[in-house]
């Protein structure tokens, strides 16, 4: 179960396909910071493992919270409840 869907397969999917005229365009242009030319490093995809791991935290907190019963909202409704029997 994911609540907040964060990271998308599609991009490792435009990574790798986009990888190799990314670095021919950075090399052709000294100036500019070098991309690392290893196509699944970390200095590459720091940014997608670091939010997945705080996606994973932030993830399993909420459940905690929700499943903890917390913040109750058994009274929480538009409509008048019934009188208990």
């Amino acid at each position: 179960m994911c609540l907040l869907p964060t990271y998308c397969v599609g991009e490792s999917i435009i990574w790798s396909s986009s990888s190799v005229l990314l670095i021919e365009a950075r090399e052709a242009q000294p100036n500019l910071p070098q991309v690392n030319t290893e196509l699944w490093s970390l200095h590459n995809l720091g940014g997608n493992v670091l939010i997945l791991a705080g996606h994973f935290f932030v993830g399993i907190a909420l459940l905690a919270l929700i499943e903890s019963d917390l913040f109750s909202c058994k009274n929480l409704t538009v409509k008048s409840l019934p009188e208990p029997r």
